[in-house]
């Protein structure tokens, strides 16, 4: 089992699934000090501010990271399940070829296919997970609870019409991560800036400048 899990070919799986480890005993630390550290991580860690998406698709990076289901999770809870998904599909690859002499498949083909594979499985997964973090994206309280609150932009451009995270402290002052997107079309928010939430929407919260 050792020389297969440190054989050439499961390289990068074993890096994975490694560093997947990492990150768990991380938290289990942090559970000590009564904080999820990799929760404090993902709050220092934003997608780059500057980039602007081309025209005329201007919520193509929002489509993009709603189709990974990335709005869904907190970053690093997100990379955890990648990585394990990655590391799964590469190990289990080349173990099934294992049952099989002669046959193997080289890592610029195995390494790729595993990534592909990973990211639509992670992209269900996220999902399936976030329904045991009602805390991300929607709160259980009334609809109006955040109205006149100010918060911070966590993820993404927020655009009229186009969404972004953001983070907001509820009345009883525990973080909730929502949706949002500008209320005026010649407003927008990056990632850091502080708005005030102005209405809820079907799908977001509407916020302007403090």
């Amino acid at each position: 089992m050792t020389n297969f899990l440190l054989n050439d070919a499961n390289f990068w799986f074993s890096v994975a699934l490694a560093a997947v480890i990492v990150l768990a005993i991380i938290e289990c630390v942090g559970l000590f000090f009564r904080v999820s550290l990799l929760g404090l991580f993902d709050q220092s860690i934003a997608i780059n501010s500057e980039f602007e998406a081309p025209e005329p698709n201007p919520d193509i990076y929002t489509r993009l990271v709603q189709l990974l289901s990335l709005d869904r999770l907190p970053i690093m809870i997100w990379l955890a399940i990648f990585l394990l998904c990655f590391g799964l599909t590469g190990f289990t690859t080349n173990w099934a070829l294992s049952y099989f002499p002669g046959k193997s498949v080289r890592d610029w083909i195995n390494v790729p296919a595993s990534i592909i594979t990973a990211l639509f499985a992670t992209r269900y997964l996220a999902r399936l997970v976030a329904t045991w973090l009602p805390n991300r994206n929607w709160s259980p309280a009334r609809p109006d609870n955040f109205k006149g609150r100010t918060g911070e932009i966590t993820m993404g451009t927020a655009r009229y019409g186009c969404v972004a995270e953001a983070k907001v402290l509820n009345q009883f002052e525990q973080p909730r991560y929502v949706l949002v997107e500008a209320a005026k079309p010649e407003e927008h928010f990056k990632t850091g800036d502080k708005v005030v939430f102005i209405k809820q929407t079907e799908k977001s919260w509407l916020i302007g400048r403090p």
